[in-house]
């Protein structure tokens, strides 16, 4: 864990209650420092170290390297209201602590578009209207007014779509309800399930249309995720026994990267595309997409 070097004006009778009047919770305190360091003697120009993530709490750093140079955050479109960028495969959306680096909301720090979080300080993900998996890439949304993000989600009108490739001929289309029940370490794996079950979260999509490639025996195939359940469309798909090509996880074949991305986002009169990174891998889906695109008005 990083540390900083912190010191204090005056003496204090300990370093916990000095660090609580410089605003941190106990809670908090309790959380970085050993019992040993909360009961030190404070002097007041005296050097103490203490972790950065306390000093720094609900604080992002603005550090963040691409991963290649082909696998660059980048913003896509911004208006008044929002703001979207493209995040690549392998990058976290946000991140838990101020020590970790390399996430979407310490790319737009590093780009010096930070003061978009002051309105939600209270927030680990700020105004980060949904999440994309580590694996995952395309499309996350930010609200750049303080806003009920909880309302914004649930507006009509409020379209996530998804592109996936699956191995074999797709042909499921429409709508589904199922139950989503974490399992395992940690929770580290979900399985959907038609009935409902303890602890189980309800989630809804939409198959909106597949295009198969005969030749490769792939399928590409369109989701409008109605409902955000976390894993959802991946457990969905190994349930209907067509897990994403490179999504090990849930029993999918290994490939360069998930081939799973967020392709169009829309809220309010505010939308977003972007074309799935996971293209550059398998052209012979690439005007089959279009054709998907064209038929759902997404581009």
């Amino acid at each position: 864990m990083k540390n900083k070097t912190i010191q204090f004006l005056e003496n204090h009778s300990d370093l916990k209650s000095a660090l609580k009047e410089l605003g941190l919770s106990g809670q908090q305190i309790k959380k970085h420092l050993s019992t040993a360091q909360k009961n030190l003697s404070v002097k007041s120009w005296q050097k103490y170290e203490v972790a950065a993530s306390l000093l720094n709490n609900n604080r992002i750093s603005p550090t963040y390297h691409a991963p290649s140079a082909s696998d660059k955050v980048r913003i896509i479109k911004e208006d008044e209201n929002f703001l979207a960028i493209e995040k690549p495969h392998r990058v976290h959306s946000y991140p838990l602590t101020y020590t970790e680096t390399d996430n979407a909301l310490s790319f737009l720090r590093a780009e010096g578009r930070g003061s978009i979080f002051l309105n939600y300080e209270e927030f680990v993900d700020r105004n980060l209207l949904f999440r994309l998996d580590y694996e995952t890439a395309g499309v996350l949304l930010f609200a750049k007014k303080r806003v009920d993000l909880k309302l914004l989600r649930q507006e009509e009108g409020h379209q996530k779509i998804y592109a996936a490739i699956v191995e074999g001929e797709f042909s499921l289309k429409g709508h589904f309800e199922n139950f989503y029940q974490s399992i395992g370490k940690k929770g580290e794996k979900v399985e959907c399930h038609d009935d409902e079950r303890e602890n189980a979260r309800l989630g809804t999509l939409e198959i909106l249309g597949s295009e198969y490639d005969s030749e490769n025996n792939q399928s590409l195939v369109f989701i409008k995720l109605i409902s955000g359940v976390r894993h959802q469309l991946r457990s969905f798909l190994k349930a209907k026994e067509f897990p994403i090509l490179g999504d090990e996880l849930y029993g999918g074949k290994q490939a360069h990267n998930l081939c799973l991305h967020a392709c169009y986002y829309q809220v309010e009169n505010f939308s977003a595309y972007s074309k799935p990174l996971f293209l550059r891998d398998f052209l012979d889906l690439d005007s089959r997409f279009q054709m998907l695109c064209d038929q759902f008005g997404i581009g």
